[in-house]
């Protein structure tokens, strides 16, 4: 996957954590259409690569963000 489309892959899945609109993981796999795999390959890259302290909170139906987390200033970090 090019880098171009793994960032705008993030940007999505943190637009929905945000918005506490993933669903579970197989929800999020057919909003991204992508599987389900890829789904926790994403979380995990996010959690390792930008430090963001995702969960799956089953009372939200959602993944969420444990702590406060700018994903255009951990991009800009990156650079």
């Amino acid at each position: 996957m090019s880098l171009e489309k793994q960032l705008q892959l993030f940007s999505r899945v943190d637009h929905l954590i945000k918005r506490k609109a993933t669903g579970d993981t197989e929800t999020l796999a057919k909003r991204l259409n992508i599987s389900t795999r890829s789904v926790f390959r994403i979380i995990k890259e996010m959690r390792e690569e930008l430090e963001a302290d995702i969960e799956y909170c089953p009372h939200a139906q959602s993944y969420i963000y444990k702590t406060k987390f700018s994903f255009k200033e951990k991009i800009l970090e990156k650079i």
